[in-house]
């Protein structure tokens, strides 16, 4: 039987929760399984703090020495620095006017769709972070395109161009390991119950005076998401960067920009698997690259890819890992040089 996920997903953590505490938690993933969301895709670790998650990283390996018989050596060790990845918070605030909510007798089905709406813009506000996301700004989880920005570096084995970009269309494909001891994952607060996810409200319907001295009543509800993006291993992380979308869309036959061939390149640069550094591997890409990659792999007949229904959903693949379609990636990134 074809297996979807190979890590644990927040609807399997969810299912082990206190009954007291998953109702909210639930609802909210109930409704990320509906569409490829990253919240739901990547695996979801308890930090170690409330605030970050502290993680040693190893820099230097022990100096090893060629010597002759019954010569010594000279004492080295490996060196380890300390890291910290920050917790963000993500919140949205709903109001609901007594009136609205009354007109009609439909106020809980649409308090439901107004729920609905926020937790959506609250995961299309997550998954740009995760790609996005700034490494200046505090409020801001650092995102991949801005971990992996430079052809040159410490990093830039693992950033992979495909060309000169022309007309300001840049656009990448990030191929993320995903889970085990290195890959990314999705941090929370130590000790929270909800997994990262609260919803707090009124109880009762308060007056609010606007500006004209105008009387409303109303309730709110405030949606957070708790998340960080933890990353121990660089190496389990490939971008494929400067793909130039108007030059994408007319190659047909993959002459200039050969996307399956990237992502071989891609897939290629990542450390074993057998290490344990990660448990899967996903393959992001926007609408675009998606389209022309599938015209590219047609006009070639490549064997590499496959597609599969498995619980209802159509899973692509590519190198047998699963493709992930997202509007987060956008066709208007900066040149990395």
């Amino acid at each position: 039987m074809a297996v979807l996920s190979r890590v644990p997903t927040l609807s399997d953590k969810i299912n082990r929760m206190d009954p007291r505490s998953k109702n909210f938690a639930r609802f909210f993933v109930e409704l990320l399984d509906q569409d490829t969301s990253i919240l739901q895709t990547l695996p979801t670790t308890e930090a170690n703090n409330l605030t970050s998650h502290r993680y040693p990283e190893r820099v230097a390996l022990p100096t090893v020495s060629n010597v002759l018989a019954g010569q010594g050596a000279v004492p080295t060790k490996s060196e380890v620095a300390n890291r910290e990845e920050g917790i963000k918070i993500f919140k949205s605030v709903l109001n609901i006017d007594k009136e609205i909510y009354e007109l009609g007798g439909n106020g809980d089905a649409y308090v439901k769709s107004e729920m609905i709406a926020h937790m959506a813009a609250q995961d299309i506000a997550v998954s740009y972070a995760v790609f996005y996301g700034s490494n200046t700004d505090i409020l801001q989880i650092r995102g991949l395109a801005n971990r992996y920005n430079s052809l040159s570096g410490n990093v830039s084995s693992n950033v992979i161009s495909a060309g000169s970009v022309s007309g300001g269309d840049a656009t990448s494909i990030f191929v993320t390991g995903i889970g085990g001891n290195s890959g990314a994952q999705f941090i929370y607060p130590m000790g929270h119950s909800a997994l990262g996810f609260e919803r707090t409200g009124s109880a009762d319907w308060n007056p609010v005076t606007n500006g004209s001295g105008e009387v409303t009543f109303q309730k709110f509800l405030e949606f957070c998401i708790y998340r960080g993006l933890l990353i121990p291993d660089w190496r389990t992380q490939v971008r494929i960067c400067n793909i130039d979308k108007s030059a994408l869309m007319a190659d047909t036959s993959g002459t200039t920009i050969n996307i399956p061939n990237l992502i071989f390149k891609a897939v290629s640069r990542l450390p074993s698997k057998q290490l344990g550094q990660y448990a899967d591997v996903k393959i992001w890409m926007n609408r675009s690259v998606f389209e022309m990659m599938n015209v590219q792999l047609y006009n070639k007949g490549n064997g590499y890819y496959s597609q599969e229904t498995i619980g209802g959903k159509i899973v692509n693949k590519i190198c047998g890992y699963e493709v992930m379609v997202t509007d987060s990636i956008v066709n208007t990134e900066t040149t990395v040089s």
